[in-house]
């Protein structure tokens, strides 16, 4: 197979041949054409297997129609090193395209990279702190974005960047493609997930969590419960559903640098599984048992109640799939209960479990 077959510009192909790539690596086969749909994508791979190319080729693609002198691609890195590289390959890859880039990263004079800015750049490469500062200053515009690349993502998580990245996404615009790419989660995936466990339903599971929004910042644990549950099922969707109540207790777990506490119900896991497995292609309470609603209801009316009498109101903490329909659940029947999903808890808030409600 050849680079061809993708249907890139011409332009992009001199570059291509210019670096003197012949047949795409097996990240590339398997990551250009989904993002050349304009499809969110999660990409396992390790340094050194065409990662990089793999998402800055469909880029360049994209960006060679439309308007020019905006920024409209960024990709966040870890280290300023990362940005370099990636800045340096969209250089070499575009360079007939006419597309221009930026790198954005700490520990150097901001001036020149605000001079930079200024000459209309159409694609940035940037560490999350620095990027920020020009967030700040208003030195860069991101309301044209169209393409945001999380490069490395389990390392940028591990050096503590997640609360920027979050602050970064608020200035972003809500439709756009988004893509994550990691050199070492597969090693995580090789060590934890059992061989049984096909590679093909460990992206498919990391798929959904990304569409649904749940953060994947904990490698460690997802890779845990794929672990636990993947003996017993290669569904998907039951993996998913046993992934995000293991990433929600290990949020509600979580050591928080918050200092004002924030008192949290969360549901016992195998409650959430049978509420989630109930609630399968519709958002009623048509697949639940009646006395488990009701013994549902019951229980967080009473906690919540608690709660409310010593002065320290609670929220129910649950997975981001179940919040839309607890909230409507219950709106009347506990309506000082504030839901609230995994993802949505304030960084500046320190998690206090209160209690876990089971069946």
């Amino acid at each position: 197979m050849s680079f061809k077959k993708f249907q890139l510009n011409a332009k992009i192909i001199a570059g291509v041949q210019a670096c003197g790539y012949k047949v795409p690596t097996p990240i590339q086969v398997q990551s250009i054409p989904p993002i050349m749909e304009g499809r969110d994508v999660m990409g396992l791979a390790q340094t050194g297997t065409g990662k990089t190319a793999a998402f800055v080729l469909p880029i360049l693609q994209r960006l060679m129609q439309g308007p020019r002198g905006h920024v409209r691609a960024l990709i966040i890195a870890s280290t300023r090193e990362l940005s370099e590289q990636t800045h340096n390959a969209i250089g070499q890859l575009g360079r007939r395209t006419g597309l221009k880039s930026a790198s954005i990263y700490g520990g150097v004079n901001i001036n020149g990279q605000i001079n930079k800015l200024r000459s209309h750049v159409e694609i940035i490469s940037a560490c999350p702190g620095r990027l920020l500062d020009h967030i700040n200053r208003g030195t860069v515009d991101l309301s044209w974005l169209e393409v945001l690349v999380l490069d490395e993502a389990d390392h940028m998580f591990d050096m503590g960047f997640l609360p920027d990245v979050r602050k970064i996404v608020k200035h972003l615009p809500a439709r756009r493609q988004t893509m994550l790419f990691s050199a070492t989660m597969p090693k995580l995936i090789e060590e934890l997930v059992p061989k049984t466990l096909s590679l093909s339903v460990v992206v498919r599971v990391l798929q959904e969590l990304l569409r649904d929004q749940v953060p994947i910042t904990n490698m460690r644990t997802i890779c845990q419960a794929l672990a636990e549950h993947g003996r017993s099922s290669q569904d998907p969707e039951v993996l998913t559903s046993a992934v995000r109540v293991a990433l929600g207790r290990a949020i509600v777990q979580r050591a928080s640098n918050g200092q004002e506490e924030l008192p949290v119900i969360t549901l016992d896991p195998r409650l959430e599984q049978i509420l989630q497995e109930a609630l399968k292609g519709g958002a009623d309470t048509a697949g639940i048992e009646p006395t488990l609603a009701e013994k549902l209801q019951s229980r967080l009316a009473d906690t919540a109640h608690r709660q409310e009498i010593v002065g320290q109101p609670a929220v129910l903490l649950v997975s981001p799939s179940l919040r839309p329909w607890l909230s409507r659940f219950l709106r009347f029947a506990v309506p000082t209960l504030k839901v609230l999903a995994y993802n949505e808890v304030p960084d500046s808030k320190r998690v206090k479990l209160i209690a876990a409600v089971g069946t």
